[in-house]
């Protein structure tokens, strides 16, 4: 009863205040940047003054649709002190960005196959219950001037170069995978542009690239995604990062996720599934199809055409 008293006030409070919180915890840090697109929707149609709890701030620095930023750290217990507030007071106005899942199965199944006509961030705005409109969503980082100039001291980078990765995210599932060697063979014979190698320092180091950037900050990262002429990459982060400054993006697809989950206008589709019945799969678990067919039968030389055909 004192809950629901409480909870009522801090809902006339939020309200006659315009302002709406969304919290996000966890290490899901391309679930997060979505996050980016979906305030600047609220703004435009709400005008809400958005206070943000997020495990990832970096993403939300110089963003004039953020009226109030804070980092959560599952090690600072006032962090979790208002988690369990938020998630306690079910509250109309404070809402998690996540889609809070049913799915008795969701260790194998990612519960997004329920979903397979929306994007990933609608999917995770729907706990917002708020109206949005994703038909050209788009995601968005902001640099000050002086940021920029800094950085470009810092890095120097060449005045024209690609970016490319070598591995992906495997912590969540494996079936997204394309291989390394697949990868140097694309430098390898695409020999007309400045390759840097972007990854984490665990990743296969790629040869005949200028660098192997491997332990930048997220906002190094997104400085230089945001300076290249193109990205070749595998589906997360990378290409959610890509979109912000609508680079060129060669996206390699497997069979895992519903095309339309994660894809943008900026993306140049590279793909082998149309034709599998296993598409898309979901399995979070490692694929149990002979041969991985989605990612196997994507060829080297199906990537090479597109970005020759791209870049004339």
């Amino acid at each position: 009863m004192i809950v629901k008293y409480i909870n009522k006030i801090i809902y006339f409070f939020l309200k006659k205040n315009n302002i709406f919180i969304i919290y996000r915890t966890g290490s899901a840090i391309g679930d997060q940047l979505l996050l980016t697109g979906v305030i600047s929707l609220i703004k435009k149609k709400y005008k809400f003054k958005v206070i943000l709890f997020i495990s990832y701030v970096e993403f939300f620095i110089n963003n004039p649709n953020v009226y109030k930023l804070y980092k959560y750290s599952k090690n600072r217990i006032i962090c979790k002190i208002f988690y369990k507030i938020f998630n306690k007071l079910n509250n109309d106005r404070i809402k998690e960005f996540a889609y809070i899942s049913n799915n008795a199965n969701s260790e194998k199944i990612f519960d997004l196959q329920n979903f397979q006509n929306i994007h990933l961030a609608e999917y995770h705005s729907k706990n917002l219950n708020l109206n949005l409109d994703f038909a050209d969503f788009n995601n968005e980082i902001y640099f000050s001037k002086n940021e920029i100039d800094d950085l470009n001291k810092k890095f120097r980078l060449p005045k024209n170069f690609s970016l490319i990765q070598s591995q992906g995210k495997t912590t969540f599932t494996k079936n997204k995978e394309w291989g390394p060697l697949k990868f140097q063979k694309i430098i390898d014979k695409i020999t007309d542009t400045n390759w840097i190698q972007i990854g984490l320092n665990t990743d296969h180091k790629l040869a005949n690239t200028l660098f192997f950037y491997n332990n930048l900050s997220i906002r190094e990262l997104c400085f230089v995604i945001y300076k290249c002429d193109f990205l070749v990459c595998l589906e997360g982060l990378y290409n959610h990062i890509a979109n912000c400054f609508k680079k060129k993006t060669f996206l390699i697809l497997s069979g895992f996720l519903n095309e339309k989950n994660i894809t943008y206008k900026n993306n140049i589709i590279i793909k082998n599934f149309d034709n599998l019945k296993c598409y898309p799969c979901y399995k979070i678990y490692d694929c149990d199809i002979p041969g991985k067919p989605c990612t196997n039968q994507i060829l080297e030389s199906d990537l090479i055409k597109k970005i020759n055909s791209k870049t004339i």
